[in-house]
């Protein structure tokens, strides 16, 4: 099965809102949904699909440079840029 996500623009917190933990669990619980509905195949009969291939799309992870906290060095406190 092929599911396609796009745009969820997770963000560090930094810039922008967090997304609730509760929107990753509906996010679970849809591809749950949609893996179980395409396990009755035509013929009426119930065969599990094999494995759910997830391809994300567009802006999933923002990371910005204006906002830096997934860009942080860990232990220095310094920010990774690619501004000189």
């Amino acid at each position: 099965m092929l599911a396609i996500i796009s745009d969820l623009h997770i963000t560090d917190g930094t810039v922008g809102q967090l997304l609730p933990p509760a929107v990753i669990d509906l996010v679970c619980e849809r591809l749950c949904d949609l893996a179980w509905r395409a396990s009755w195949r035509s013929d009426g009969c119930y065969r599990p699909v094999d494995r759910i291939d997830l391809i994300l799309l567009g802006d999933v992870l923002d990371i910005t440079a204006r906002g830096g906290g997934w860009l942080r060095r860990a232990g220095r406190g310094t920010i990774i840029s690619h501004r000189q």
